[in-house]
C-alpha cells in the first residue's frame, strides 16, 4: 500500500508537536476541558491521539480516525502502554466518517482544517455527526516572530505544506465562514499561538 506523508512523518510527530511546548500541552489539556463528562466523542485527523487520550480519561468513549495506518499504530501502542480501554482506532477520512447524523456527543478535529483541500467539505462532515459540541483547535502560522518563522523552515523541511494560514482574526472570519454561528474562540498564546474555535449546536 502506497504511503502517504503522514506515515512518512508519524515517527517524528510527536517530536513536531512538542516544539510548541506549553501551548501544545495546554491546547491538549483545554480540549479536555472543554469536552463534557460522560461524552461519546470522535476525534478526526487524530495523529498520534495525544488529545483523544487526554479525552479518553473522562469521556464515556473515544473513536480516533486519521488516514495514516502508521498514525494509528503508534497510536494504538500509546494507547496499550498506558492501558487505556475506551479508546478505538479506525483508518477513515475526515471527508466520510461513515457515521450516522449526530452520532456523537462531542466531535475534535485539531490542526487539520489549514490542511485541506476542501475544509468546508470536512466541516459539514464533522458538524453532521455532532450531537453537542465541536472542537476545532488550530496553530496560527501568519505574522510570525522570527523564531516562530525558523520553526515553521522546520516544519516545511519535512514536508509540511498549509494550504492556508490564518492569525487569529483570520481563523474567526475562516469559522464563520464555513457558516458555524454558535461559536466562541479561546486563543493559548505561544510560539506558534493556537486559536480553538467551540461550536455548540
Amino acid at each position: 500500500m502506497k504511503k502517504t506523508f503522514w506515515d512518512f512523518c508519524a515517527p517524528i510527530y510527536d517530536f513536531f508537536e512538542s516544539i510548541n511546548g506549553d501551548t501544545y500541552r495546554k491546547m491538549v489539556k483545554t480540549v479536555a476541558d472543554l469536552t463534557p463528562a460522560g461524552s461519546t466523542v470522535l476525534e478526526a485527523a487524530c495523529g498520534t491521539a495525544e488529545i483523544g487520550i487526554a479525552v479518553s480519561k473522562k469521556a464515556k468513549s473515544v473513536v480516533c480516525i486519521d488516514i495514516s495506518e502508521d498514525m494509528l499504530k503508534i497510536a494504538g501502542r500509546k494507547i496499550r502502554k498506558q492501558r487505556i480501554n475506551n479508546i478505538t482506532l479506525s483508518k477513515r477520512s475526515i471527508y466520510e466518517t461513515k457515521e450516522p447524523d449526530g452520532a456523537f456527543d462531542t466531535v475534535i478535529a485539531a490542526q487539520v482544517l489549514h490542511l485541506l483541500d476542501d475544509p468546508q467539505k470536512a466541516a459539514d462532515e464533522l458538524y453532521r455527526i455532532t450531537e453537542k459540541r465541536l472542537i476545532l483547535p488550530l496553530a496560527l502560522t501568519k505574522n510570525l516572530t522570527d523564531k516562530s518563522k525558523f520553526l515553521i523552515t522546520l516544519y516545511k523541511i519535512v514536508g509540511f505544506s498549509p494550504k492556508l494560514e490564518f492569525d487569529y482574526e483570520d481563523y474567526k472570519n475562516f469559522i464563520v465562514s464555513l457558516g458555524f454561528e454558535k461559536v466562541k474562540f479561546i486563543k493559548i498564546d505561544g510560539a506558534f499561538s493556537i486559536s480553538i474555535a467551540v461550536i455548540d449546536k
